[in-house]
């Protein structure tokens, strides 16, 4: 099903005439202007520009959703309303909501001081499958800006953090600013993000399932991150739900203004294991990462230490689902091969994908974040804002050199969406507009045809749409070497550690 939403309302009147997201998002049947059945596999694709304004939640519970937010003339932000309460997560996944496509959608939470809540997330996937985040800007969370819990998922060209750190309505703490987790997770990708902007969890990682699988080796890879401006824990990768299996490939963490040393280990990875519950070892591939402990790539180590209270003896390798303890501390880190887990599903990274560290710096800085409109390129302000404070980040000023902020308008304010015009027609109502359709022999701008694959290349119509607005024909095999930003010296102008 399609839904074509005409409406930034936050309603569900079946009759009105309005399509709304929280229709889609909550697979709702509507009457007018068209009929859609409820509870149906869909896509939202959207007519309109500007912010939607969630006054309670819209938990996705109904599997197969597309949320297209390169359809909208001028670009979506997700915001929190005035009446949600108590305060949770904009887009979120965590009741049944698997086989979930989310692509250039901006979700900014924002303060909740009068409405508190554990759970301010921007964006959140936790205990689901099948999951994508393509160019997402997950933002102005109060508990994480993007959190998850989940099997054969990717997140990847996305913008997440800062949050909104200090009285903004967290229920357990005056004071939260933690970024990007995943807890527990396997076979999960997070390739070619900029996770910026707080306390702790710059790329923070479990690998595991929920239920605990004892003995089990659970895959992450991750692929061409920028981290920067942490605190004291810039990443991590925990042990306590298996035997994490890491993949580590040209990712960068440099400091910010409120990068300290010391504290839980504010390493690009810092290894954690549990070890009063289960004993799980690490198998862990690095190529090619930078961080303040290590200038050059060739000390591949350098970019790993030890969590706080973790100690090297306590650290062991992974061998055939096993603890091995003849391999111990940063020696569980090698270099020169992918690491695969047992059972893992097939491993899709090629090798056109992997690039070396500075031309990643300069792919996420180029395209990370929600970027794609109907018409064309649509970074909005609030991005631009936050990518060119990286760019600069060896002078001041720079965002947060005075401290954390407590609301959204002292971290920079909303996206400025503007529209560049109304509408496509689309005579048959399948999210295609007639003209995009008359291009082609295997479309039919007068019949209902979103769902054919008249090509048989899996991809049904309505997706060959899709993939068209992103501009995915001429991107995604030249993205990876043609980002093209201006790049910040090493560890923003700071000495190596």
């Amino acid at each position: 099903m399609v839904y074509k939403i005409n409406s930034l309302e936050d309603s569900a009147n079946p009759g009105d005439g309005k399509i709304t997201y929280r229709e889609c998002a909550l697979a709702l049947s509507v009457t007018s202007p068209y009929q859609i059945p409820a509870g149906r596999p869909r896509y939202c694709v959207f007519e309109v520009s500007g912010a939607i304004e969630l006054q309670s939640p819209a938990f996705i519970q109904t599997p197969h959703i597309y949320i297209a937010g390169q359809t909208s003339p001028g670009g979506i932000e997700f915001r929190l309303g005035a009446n949600y309460a108590p305060a949770d997560s904009l887009i979120d996944t965590r009741r049944g909501g698997d086989h979930a496509i989310i692509r250039h959608i901006r979700a900014r939470l924002g303060e909740h001081p009068d409405r508190p809540s554990p759970n301010g997330d921007a964006i959140r996937w936790n205990s689901t499958n099948f999951q994508i985040a393509d160019h997402v800007s997950a933002m102005f969370g109060t508990d994480e800006s993007f959190e998850g819990g989940c099997q054969t998922c990717t997140v990847q060209w996305s913008i997440i953090g800062p949050n909104i750190c200090r009285d903004a309505g967290h229920s357990s703490t005056s004071f939260h600013c933690k970024t990007f987790f995943f807890k527990p997770a396997k076979d999960l990708t997070l390739a070619y993000n900029l996770s910026q902007h707080g306390e702790q969890r710059g790329i923070n990682i479990a690998p595991g399932s929920f239920p605990f699988n004892y003995g089990e080796e659970a895959q992450i890879d991750v692929i061409g991150n920028f981290v920067y401006n942490f605190v004291q824990e810039s990443g991590l990768v925990s042990n306590q739900y298996a035997h994490p299996i890491v993949n580590y490939i040209s990712n960068t963490t440099y400091e910010g203004p409120r990068f300290v040393t010391g504290g839980n280990g504010n390493f690009g990875a810092a290894l954690y294991t549990n070890v009063d519950t289960f004993g799980h070892g690490f198998r862990i591939n690095a190529q090619d990462n930078i961080s303040p402990f290590n200038s050059s790539t060739a000390d591949f180590k350098g970019y790993f230490g030890f969590f706080k209270g973790t100690t090297p003896g306590s650290v062991c390798n992974a061998s055939n689902g096993l603890k091995d303890c003849s391999v111990t501390g940063l020696d569980v880190v090698r270099s020169g091969r992918m690491v695969s887990a047992r059972g893992a599903a097939r491993n899709w990274l090629q090798s056109w994908m992997l690039v070396d560290y500075r031309q990643a710096q300069r792919n996420v800085l180029s395209f990370a974040g929600a970027d794609r409109c109907r018409d064309g390129r649509c970074r909005d302000n609030v991005d631009e804002m936050f990518i060119e404070d990286v760019q600069t980040c060896d002078r001041s000023p720079r965002l947060f050199e005075s401290g954390w902020t407590s609301t959204v308008a002292a971290t920079g304010g909303y996206a400025r969406l503007r529209s560049t015009g109304g509408p496509s027609v689309d005579s048959d109502n399948d999210g295609m507009p007639d003209a995009w359709e008359n291009q082609f022999s295997g479309t039919n701008a007068n019949v209902w045809d979103a769902n054919d694959d008249p090509d048989g290349d899996g991809y049904p119509n309505i997706e060959e749409y899709l993939n068209w607005l992103a501009n995915d024909h001429t991107r995604y095999r030249d993205i990876y070497n043609s980002g093209n930003a201006t790049l910040p010296p090493y560890n923003c102008g700071k000495p190596r550690r």
